[in-house]
C-alpha cells in the first residue's frame, strides 16, 4: 500500500519578534549592525541575537525603538520596519538582506525572496542561514535540485548547526531520497539529541517507511514546549495516518478547541483530511489554507504526506494558482 506522510509541524509561527526593541547600532563592530531579530521558524533557525537580551556593552551602541521611525503594530510589521532601517543605515549588512528574503518568502514573493537572499550571499557566502533559507524558497518555486545545492551549502558552511544540517536532510526527505534523508537527520540528533525540528521530521520520515512505534517516539520525544493544542492535532493526523482513526478523532476535535486563532482551522481540517485520505474533505478545505498561505508551498509541491491527493485531477488545479 502506498504510504503518505503526516505534516511536520502544526505551530502557529510567530514572527521574527514582537517587541519594540528590534535591533542595536553598534559602529564599533566592523561598522555593521547587530540585528536584534529573534527567528522563530518551525524549522529551527537559530536567533542572530536574542531580541529580549541586553544589547551590547559599547558607548556607540543604540537601541532603536520601532516607534523612533513610525513603525506601528507589531510582529511582521516590525520586523519589515527594522530590517528597513537596518538597510537603510547599511546595505551591506547580508543578515538584513537575508532576514528580508525570508519575511518575502512568508509572503510568497519568491522572486523578491529570492533577490534578497543572492544579495545575501554576495556579501557573505559562508552565511549558513542564507544558505538554508534560499533552499526553503527555492523548494517553494518548484526547484528542488537547486534547493539541495542550497542545503548542502548552509551544512558545509556551518557543519556543527542542527538547524543548518536539519534543512538538507528535510530536501532529502521531500526528494525521496529516505536513506539520505535518515542519515542526516541521524547526524544531527547526535549534535543535539533533543532537537525538535529534526526528531517531528524523522517522525515523518519513519511515518513514511510504515514504522509506527519509532514515528510516535519521535514524535513525543520531540514535543518540547508544544502546547497542549500541539501535541492534539499532531497525534491527531499521526494516528490518522496509521489507521486509528477514532483515536484520531479524539485528539483532532481535542485540536480545534484548543486552537489558538479561528485562521487555523482550513490548514487543521485540509491536514487531517488528508492524513485520513479523505479527499472530498481535503479539497473542500485545501483552497481556503492555500488562499490563507497557510499551507506551505514546498508541501504542496513535494511534502509526501500528499502523495495520496496528488494522485487526484483535483489537485492540478489547487497547484495552478501558486506563484512561482
Amino acid at each position: 500500500m502506498k504510504q503518505i506522510l503526516p505534516p511536520t509541524s502544526f505551530l502557529d509561527r510567530p514572527p521574527f519578534s514582537a517587541r519594540r526593541q528590534l535591533f542595536v547600532l553598534n559602529p564599533t563592530l566592523s561598522g555593521s549592525i547587530t540585528a536584534g531579530l529573534l527567528t522563530a521558524v518551525f524549522l529551527g533557525i537559530g536567533a542572530l541575537a536574542r531580541a529580549d537580551s541586553p544589547p551590547p556593552a559599547a558607548a556607540a551602541a543604540k537601541v532603536y525603538d520601532v516607534r523612533e521611525f513610525g513603525a506601528k503594530g507589531d510582529g511582521k510589521t516590525l520586523d519589515t520596519a527594522a530590517i528597513q532601517k537596518a538597510l537603510e543605515l547599511d546595505d551591506a549588512v547580508a543578515e538584513a538582506h537575508a532576514s528580508r528574503g525570508l519575511l518575502l518568502n512568508d509572503d510568497w514573493e519568491y522572486v523578491r525572496a529570492e533577490g534578497e537572499f543572492r544579495r545575501a550571499l554576495e556579501l557573505n557566502p559562508s552565511y549558513a542561514s542564507a544558505h538554508h533559507w534560499y533552499a526553503i524558497c527555492l523548494a517553494c518555486m518548484g526547484n528542488l535540485e537547486e534547493a539541495i545545492e542550497q542545503a548542502n551549502l548552509a551544512s558545509q558552511s556551518d557543519p556543527l548547526s542542527p538547524p543548518a544540517r536539519n534543512i538538507l536532510g528535510v530536501m532529502y526527505l521531500y526528494a525521496r531520497q529516505f536513506d539520505k534523508a535518515l542519515e542526516v537527520f541521524n547526524s544531527v540528533l547526535k549534535l543535539d539529541p533533543d532537537f525538535s525540528p529534526t526528531l517531528n521530521f524523522r517522525a515523518n520520515l519513519f511515518a513514511c517507511l510504515g514504522k509506527e512505534e519509532e514515528a510516535m517516539r519521535d514524535l513525543e520525544q520531540g514535543r518540547g514546549s508544544a502546547t497542549q493544542f500541539d501535541m492534539d492535532s499532531s497525534k491527531a493526523f499521526y494516528l490518522a495516518w496509521f489507521g486509528h482513526t477514532d483515536e484520531a478523532r479524539r485528539h483532532f476535535e481535542a485540536a480545534l478547541r484548543g486552537a489558538p486563532s479561528p485562521r487555523w482551522l482550513p490548514y487543521l481540517h485540509a491536514a487531517f483530511c488528508a492524513c485520513l485520505n479523505d479527499r472530498d474533505g481535503f479539497f473542500e478545505w485545501a483552497p481556503r489554507a492555500v488562499d490563507a498561505k497557510l499551507l506551505d508551498q514546498q508541501d504542496l509541491r513535494y511534502a509526501p504526506w500528499l502523495d495520496r491527493m496528488r494522485e487526484d485531477p483535483r489537485y492540478t488545479a489547487l497547484l495552478k494558482g501558486l506563484s512561482a
